[in-house]
């Protein structure tokens, strides 16, 4: 749909100059909005999601867990 960002644009950009390293990584989820799901993989760091996206855009991380079945 227009003017939806794509997944992992706005953080690729905030950290190139940057190592960011997130806490944990929870892949293979579906994130629910009040408007759509979607299968997406989260980010956190600090306690806060720092990115929601697509593995290919995700975050490295100190620890990581899989979701789902």
């Amino acid at each position: 749909p227009a003017g939806r960002w794509r997944l992992g644009h706005a953080v690729r950009e905030a950290v190139t100059d940057t190592p960011f390293i997130a806490d944990l990584v929870l892949s293979g989820g579906t994130v629910v909005t009040g408007q759509t799901r979607y299968r997406a993989d989260v980010a956190i760091k600090d306690g806060l999601i720092a990115l929601v996206g697509a593995p290919a855009a995700m975050l490295r991380a100190t620890q990581s867990a899989t979701c789902g079945s």
